[in-house]
């Protein structure tokens, strides 16, 4: 019985042959909504290829920009907390700003391309934010991010 864990990792299909961009390192698998890691039999889950994107997107959503001292002075995170709850301000510019921020934030990460199809709702309680991510690798991945207002 070996004292570390092996994992067979499958990194096939996840990059362009011709791509430098570097492999992404382990992440482990984080549910949003009920705040906390997900495990299995005791163990934290590994997050796959396309889960550790759709998590950095999604904390970046949820991080506001310059509120926590780890993310300072690296332009993570956005400013649409400012929003919530305004009735001073038309429903489409807030929209219109909102699709801007993430537009612009989410090429910083090195295996994503752009966005496409966005659209946002709002409830009672919350705002749905939804958009197709397109990735270097040609692949599409559909996020959807709902948030308490």
């Amino acid at each position: 019985m070996a004292i570390f864990p092996k994992f067979n990792i499958d990194t096939s299909n996840t990059l362009p042959s011709d791509s430098n961009v570097k492999e992404l390192g382990r992440v482990f698998l984080f549910d949003f909504n009920e705040k906390k890691y997900v495990l299995n039999d005791g163990k934290m889950v590994e997050a796959t290829y396309e889960q550790k994107i759709m998590m950095w997107v999604e904390q970046l959503i949820r991080t506001e920009l310059e509120k926590f001292e780890i993310y300072k002075d690296t332009d993570f995170g956005l400013e649409i907390i400012k929003f919530i709850g305004r009735r001073d301000i038309p429903v489409g510019v807030i929209n219109s700003e909102v699709k801007r921020q993430i537009s612009e934030k989410i090429i910083m990460h090195p295996h994503i391309e752009r966005i496409e199809n966005f659209t946002t709702e709002r409830n009672s309680n919350q705002i749905i934010i939804s958009f197709d991510v397109l990735l270097i690798n040609g692949n599409s991945l559909p996020m959807e991010v709902t948030m308490n207002v």
